[in-house]
């Protein structure tokens, strides 16, 4: 007996009832699968919170700067901005090491790339000042010369397309050159 007064045909016609009423099993598990996808690479993920570790260090002040959620309107998904403050808005991508990072970071930087559009064009009146901070470890620390030809080629391209959008474009190769140029932004 698995419950108190239930049968396992009673149980097993009350979990497929349950599913019945949401849809087939395969979308209630998909739908929880799409919502757990990153918005940014690992790669990127762990560059951020070590930048976050030394930009705020125990400063809850500065930390609640990163990861800063807008709703710009009823009709847009929730943005998310990797570090804010006062006009600047800073996005953070990681150049790729592999040609199957490249597709990644390419996806993750255009998405960020497209939420500083987003927000500049729902805060129009107000003056933002949006940067495109690339972590270029890769160029300086990858043994392989493939490696750095692919993060050269990505870099070109995303300067370009920060370039297009009038996006300032920085970059750092460690999390604490990044943290020195996110602190002087303040």
């Amino acid at each position: 007996m698995i419950c108190r007064g239930y049968d396992i045909d009673q149980m097993l016609n009350a979990a497929v009832r349950s599913v019945s009423a949401f849809g087939t099993s395969d979308l209630v598990t998909h739908e929880e699968a799409v919502s757990e996808l990153p918005r940014s690479t690992v790669k990127t993920a762990e560059f951020i919170r070590s930048l976050k570790r030394y930009v705020a260090g125990d400063d809850s002040t500065i930390k609640a700067r990163f990861d800063k959620k807008f709703k710009p309107s009823k009709s847009l998904p929730d943005l998310t901005i990797d570090y804010a403050v006062g006009p600047w808005v800073v996005q953070v991508t990681s150049l790729p090491a592999t040609e199957k990072q490249a597709s990644h970071t390419q996806l993750e930087s255009q998405s960020k790339l497209f939420e500083i559009e987003v927000l500049r064009g729902e805060f129009d009146g107000n003056n933002i000042s949006p940067v495109l901070l690339i972590n270029e470890d890769v160029l300086s620390q990858s043994p392989s010369e493939q490696a750095v030809e692919n993060a050269s080629r990505m870099m070109e391209r995303l300067i370009q397309l920060a370039k297009s959008r009038d996006v300032e474009v920085m970059t750092a190769a460690t999390p604490e050159q990044a943290a020195s140029l996110v602190k002087a932004l303040t």
